[in-house]
């Protein structure tokens, strides 16, 4: 096997909210979610290529930071591979930050699997068997699926039995139309136990709620994306957030997971026209959706006059309508 490097980038996750939980009948979690630029996953995995096989018994994978996530990562999938014994560093050159509402440990996790079977020379792993190595999907499924083909996601959700929800559809948006994320400092959003705590304390979704969320995706949000009217697009999305927030008040502690979100959606109404607060997942991250650039810089400009001085981070960013990107070196 001849020396190989490979760098693998890939964007973040924005999930606006599930179409259903826990229905009589039906399927179960689905949701809409969006790929976006910034921030982003860069990993360069190397292969040692000084040493053949006979000089690898029981050698573990190397990693440049032992206490990094891709190293957990990557001791997981050897768990699971224990043929993939090739030596490999993989160098974490930009990550997202976790906890944040941005779907940092599934794009890391589905790179860092398709790295190293790349280097192991199996290309041919399906999104589910990318995805059991990784141990992700066993909610939503937009970042699995945004990994690879990036743009706009509606997952069907999960048929009962099935591993993962199935993608209903996935069409391009516009990147001219910026989304600016607002995330405040010193807060986390649920992940791992508190997660899986906070689903098993929730309520089912009423059937009514499913049908409105279906309704505005579908005469709304996907037609505004579609047509490119932003206003259509902006109207529908928020009301869907406001719906997807207030059926997670209950062990969220309101609209939003921060305590001073609601008020600074406020107070971005205030300053562009039209434009929709979304929280992305659990949050904090809220995304800013404006129609165009100068909307966007004036947005910018006046948040990091109010928040700047209090750590507040604000990212301009935009979609990303492309899976995630390997090249060879």
């Amino acid at each position: 096997m001849q020396s190989l490097n490979l760098m693998i980038e890939t964007g973040a996750r924005l999930h606006f909210g599930p179409l259903s939980y826990r229905p009589e009948v039906g399927r179960h979690f689905g949701g809409i979610g969006l790929m976006i630029r910034e921030p982003g996953v860069s990993l360069r995995f190397s292969a040692d290529a000084e040493r053949d096989d006979s000089d690898r018994s029981g050698e573990s994978i190397v990693v440049f930071d032992e206490c990094s996530r891709a190293s957990a990562i990557a001791k997981t999938i050897r768990e699971a591979r224990p043929d993939w014994d090739r030596p490999i560093d993989i160098d974490v050159a930009s990550e997202i930050p976790s906890h944040q509402g941005l779907g940092s440990g599934t794009q890391l996790s589905m790179a860092v699997a398709e790295g190293l079977a790349s280097l192991h020379g199996v290309n041919d792993l399906s999104l589910c068997e990318l995805a059991s190595l990784g141990r992700r999907g066993s909610r939503s499924t937009i970042g699995l699926h945004g990994y690879q083909t990036g743009g706009f996601l509606v997952d069907a959700g999960h048929a009962p039995g099935a591993a993962l929800g199935e993608l209903a559809c996935r069409i391009e948006f516009p990147e001219n139309w910026p989304v600016v994320l607002v995330t405040p400092p010193q807060s986390s959003g649920l992940s791992g136990e508190g997660e899986a705590e906070a689903f098993a304390e929730l309520s089912p979704m009423s059937q009514e709620m499913t049908g409105e969320l279906c309704r505005l995706v579908l005469t709304g949000i996907l037609p505004g994306i579609q047509s490119q009217v932003f206003s259509e697009f902006c109207h529908a999305l928020q009301r869907y957030g406001d719906l997807a927030g207030e059926f997670f008040r209950e062990v969220q502690g309101g609209r939003y997971s921060h305590s001073e979100m609601e008020g600074l959606a406020k107070r971005i109404a205030q300053l562009a026209d039209p434009v929709c607060v979304v929280q992305s997942s659990w949050g904090p991250t809220v995304a800013v959706f404006v129609e165009n650039d100068l909307s966007a810089q004036q947005l910018v400009d006046s948040l990091n006059v109010d928040l700047a001085s209090r750590d507040w981070k604000i990212t301009r960013t935009s979609a990303l309508n492309t899976g995630r990107r390997l090249s060879f070196e």
